[in-house]
């Protein structure tokens, strides 16, 4: 019985550790042309639809 209890509590915690909310992956891009592709994804929405949360952060060349 000790043991299906510890398997249980196992179970449990990495259910807890599984389903949090990791941070926002930061990508950073500037006035070059190829980094537009992230800002087109981000638009239609490729990120989340791939269940991945991306912070665009704009830094000046």
């Amino acid at each position: 019985m000790k043991t299906k209890s510890f398997l249980y509590s196992i179970a449990a915690a990495l259910l807890v550790a599984f389903s949090a909310q990791a941070a926002p992956i930061k990508i950073g891009y500037s006035d070059w042309p190829g980094w537009t592709a992230w800002q087109i994804a981000k638009e239609k929405g490729l990120f989340k639809k791939n269940g991945v949360e991306v912070e665009l952060v704009w830094f000046p060349i």
